[in-house]
């Protein structure tokens, strides 16, 4: 989720994250698109219809997704409980636990090689599942966003 803005005349909207935009979603908020090509952005996809198919196909060839200043937050509860459904995918719970577990133990004791070996051991798998092929880049947000919410979201 981007706060970057295209101003208008009298009109702003705000940049979407295209990771929401998936067959059989519906959103309370209109999507703008538009191309580098174009100077304006145009409406397209209106609130409360399903994704077909062929509309998710229509939103992602465009290069830019904005929505309005006026359902800008519609589009951002939307998108918070989007990805709070998407922050821990089954696959995916051990390796957060293994990391988390990793941290924790070099946070207590810091310079046992042991702990450093362990560390050095997660960070070249985070970076293997990161280069490997079938990682999209909602896996990393995923990650990202996991980390975030239960970093920050308890303080």
């Amino acid at each position: 989720m981007s706060n970057m803005n295209c101003n208008l005349p009298m009109q702003k909207y705000f940049l979407i994250d295209k990771v929401i935009i998936n067959e059989n979603e519906e959103f309370y908020f209109d999507i703008y698109g538009k191309n580098l090509k174009e100077e304006r952005v145009s409406l397209i996809s209106t609130k409360g219809q399903p994704l077909t198919k062929e509309r998710v196909q229509n939103l992602i060839s465009n290069k830019l997704l904005y929505v309005h200043e006026e359902e800008k937050l519609f589009y951002d509860e939307y998108y918070i409980n989007y990805m709070k459904q998407k922050i821990t995918p089954e696959n995916m719970e051990n390796f957060y636990k293994s990391i988390g577990d990793t941290i924790n133990r070099m946070f207590e004791d810091p310079e046992s090689l042991g702990n450093v070996k362990k560390v050095k051991e997660v960070v070249k798998n985070i970076i293997s599942t990161i280069l490997h092929v079938e990682f999209t880049v909602s896996s990393f947000i995923s990650i990202l966003s996991h980390d975030y919410l239960y970093t920050y979201s308890f303080s």
